[in-house]
């Protein structure tokens, strides 16, 4: 069990250490259901890098930003595990082994691109493109 005043350092540690337990082990997802319903998740709501506000259980309301690009995009809008995301990529099986993939942002959010408000060309770099068509067209 961790308690607040741990470091996020040493949770984070604490995991992969875990995690390198279960690489020899097949059995690990049922080793892994005492976890379930412990608060030994650090959560963020602020996107600060080296903290954490809470400890949370998998069955409440947070999600894992398993690349930067959803970290940036959902820091301060819905609660994040504290942990970075390579760190997260260090934790592959205790995530599957809780079945957490519905907590994964890459898996639960969709992108639908679109271009808001006028849109004009660049000059500079149509005039770019232009003189170099040539070799561009070989």
């Amino acid at each position: 069990m961790f308690k607040m005043k741990d470091p996020l350092h040493y949770m984070r540690d604490v995991y992969v250490e875990l995690e390198k337990f279960l690489e020899k082990d097949k059995t690990y997802t049922t080793r892994l259901q005492s976890l379930a319903q412990k608060e030994v998740w650090p959560i963020t709501e602020s996107g600060d890098p080296d903290s954490f506000d809470q400890l949370m259980s998998t069955s409440r309301p947070w999600f894992i930003a398993d690349t930067v690009p959803l970290r940036m995009s959902f820091t301060g809008i819905v609660p994040l595990l504290a942990f970075s995301t390579d760190d997260i990529s260090q934790m592959e099986r205790i995530l599957n082994g809780l079945e957490m993939d519905k907590k994964r942002l890459s898996l639960a959010t969709k992108s639908i691109p679109r271009t808001e408000g006028k849109v004009e060309r660049h000059r500079e770099h149509t005039a770019m493109f232009q003189s170099k068509y040539e070799f561009i067209a070989r």
